[in-house]
């Protein structure tokens, strides 16, 4: 394999090498700019009633809404909302190498992925929209080149 070895003499291009290896060690600060935005999609998701993609999430069976009206009276009967446990359980983790949008809550999965034994279906609330990752991408364009 052929290389060729290319040495910078100048000064303004140096600084910013100087200036994009600064940034890129600590990473920190990006990945919490991105775990942001993407919490705020979720809880947009809740808020819509429906998944990254934006279809709505199956309506409610008429026995859980029963339910709800005799456990909640007067609550307005939202999906994935009996209590709000899970919505405010929604959490962000940034690190130097990751972000991170999820819950610990117990039944999360069953809720995001559905439960066929429970006959809970799929409503996926966690997840990256389309619109997210141009965000992404200008929030890391921003970030290199403060």
């Amino acid at each position: 394999m052929a290389t060729v070895e290319i040495e910078v003499y100048d000064k303004q291009v140096n600084r910013l090498f100087s200036k994009l290896l600064n940034k890129t060690r600590n990473l920190r600060p990006v990945f919490r700019s991105i775990a942001e935005e993407v919490y705020n999609s979720v809880m947009e998701n809740f808020r819509a009633e429906s998944d990254p993609k934006g279809n709505k999430w199956r309506a409610l069976a008429v026995r859980t809404i029963r339910e709800r009206l005799y456990k909640h009276p007067g609550t307005p009967i939202h999906i994935l909302h009996e209590t709000g446990n899970l919505e405010r359980s929604i959490h962000t983790k940034a690190t130097n190498n990751y972000a991170m949008v999820g819950t610990s809550v117990e039944y999360s999965r069953a809720m995001q992925f559905g439960d066929a034994n429970k006959r809970i279906p799929a409503r996926p609330y966690l997840g990256v929209k389309n619109r997210d990752w141009e965000n992404i991408k200008d929030i890391v364009k921003d970030y290199i080149t403060r």
